[in-house]
C-alpha cells in the first residue's frame, strides 16, 4: 500500500475552460464530467471542444513521483476520439483560461496516450501539489448518437515514502 493511495484527485476548473482552480473535485475518472452530450445538429457539423482540470497530490507530506496520464479507455463511438496534453502552467500554476469551449489552448500539445506506456508524464507532485491537464474531443461531422460517449482518465504515481 502506498502513502498516495486515494490521494491523486481531479479538481475543476470554471466550467472547464481552465483559470482557477476549483475546490469541486471530479467525482469520477469519467471524462462525462467534462463534456456534454453533443446535439444532433452540432453533430452533423462535427466540432472539437476543450476542458482543463487540475491533477493533484492531495497528500499532505507524501512527494508523488514518476505521475503518469493516459487515458485508460477512449470513447466507444467511431466518430469521437478523446486526447489529453499537459498544461502549460507548471506545478501550482493558475492554467491559461480559454474564451469557450471550441477555443484551443495556447502551447498545449496532445496526445491520444491510449495506455502507460504512451503516457503522459507529469512533473513531480509534492504534498497539496497540482498541475493542469487539458482535454480535446474531436466529434467528426455526421457522427451518429451514442448512448454513452465516455472514457476513462487514469493517473498512475509513485511515492518513495
Amino acid at each position: 500500500m502506498s502513502a498516495l493511495d486515494g490521494k491523486i484527485k481531479y479538481f475543476k476548473t470554471l466550467n472547464g475552460l481552465g483559470g482557477e482552480k476549483l475546490a469541486s473535485e471530479l467525482t469520477s475518472a469519467l471524462l462525462s464530467e467534462l463534456f456534454a452530450q453533443t446535439p444532433s445538429a452540432e453533430a452533423d457539423a462535427g466540432k472539437t471542444e476543450y476542458a482543463c482540470i487540475y491533477v493533484q497530490n492531495t497528500h499532505a507530506t507524501a512527494v508523488a513521483t514518476t505521475v503518469k496520464q493516459w487515458l485508460l479507455s477512449n470513447t466507444p463511438s467511431p466518430s469521437t476520439v478523446d486526447s489529453i496534453g499537459l498544461g502549460t502552467s507548471g506545478v501550482d500554476g493558475e492554467e491559461q483560461a480559454i474564451a469557450n469551449k471550441n477555443t484551443a489552448p495556447a502551447g498545449v500539445a496532445f496526445s491520444l496516450a491510449a495506455n502507460e506506456a504512451s503516457c503522459l508524464n507529469l512533473p513531480d507532485l509534492a504534498g497539496t501539489k497540482f498541475h493542469a491537464l487539458w482535454f480535446k474531443r474531436v466529434t467528426s461531422a455526421g457522427a451518429a448518437g451514442i448512448n454513452v460517449d465516455n472514457s476513462v482518465l487514469r493517473t498512475k504515481a509513485d511515492s518513495p515514502v
